[in-house]
C-alpha cells in the first residue's frame, strides 16, 4: 500500500527517483513493471504496479459502452494513454514524454502514495490544489466538511 508524499526531481532524461519504500512496493507487488496513465479528472499522472493496474484495467474494460459516451471517454482516456515502464538498475522510472508534456510536469514533482497506487503532480499545482482544499475545510463549518468517496480510480 502506498501512503504518504514525496518532493523528488525529474532528470533530463525524464527519469524520477523512486523513494526506498515506494521502489520496494513495487519490487515487491510486480517485479518492477509499472503502468503510467493520465488521471481522468486531475492533473497528475497514476502509477500502478502492473497486477493493480490490470485490475483496473479490467474494471474499466467492463463499463457498459454502447450507450454511454462517457464510459467510451474513460476507456479512451485512461487506457489509451497507459504506458508500461520498468524500474531501472538504478532505482529510476522512466516517465513517457507524452504524459510529461500533457501534464507539464517540470523538474519539481511531487510523488504522493494512494492505496494501490501513486500521483505523480507538478510540485506547484500540488501545492495549490492542497493550499485550496485545505482552506475550503478550514472555512466549513465541521458538520458539512467534505466527507471521503467509497470509489476513485
Amino acid at each position: 500500500m502506498f501512503r504518504g508524499s514525496h518532493n523528488i526531481k525529474l532528470d533530463v532524461k525524464g527519469r524520477i527517483m523512486l523513494p526506498v519504500r515506494v521502489r520496494e512496493i513495487i519490487q515487491e507487488v510486480s517485479e518492477g513493471e509499472v503502468h503510467v496513465t493520465i488521471h481522468d479528472q486531475d492533473p497528475c499522472l497514476l502509477i500502478y504496479p502492473t497486477p493493480h493496474w490490470l485490475e483496473v484495467e479490467q474494471q474499466i474494460l467492463t463499463l457498459p459502452n454502447i450507450h454511454s459516451t462517457a464510459n467510451r471517454d474513460l476507456q479512451r482516456f485512461l487506457i489509451g494513454n497507459a504506458r508500461e515502464a520498468s524500474v531501472d538498475s538504478g532505482a529510476r522510472l522512466l516517465i513517457p514524454q507524452p504524459l510529461r508534456e500533457y501534464q507539464e510536469l517540470n523538474k519539481e514533482l511531487v510523488l504522493a502514495g494512494s492505496g494501490k497506487k501513486l500521483e505523480l503532480w507538478n510540485q506547484n499545482v500540488w501545492m495549490a490544489r492542497f493550499d485550496s482544499w485545505r482552506n475550503a475545510q478550514r472555512n466549513k463549518p465541521h458538520e458539512e466538511r467534505d466527507e471521503p468517496i467509497a470509489f476513485s480510480l
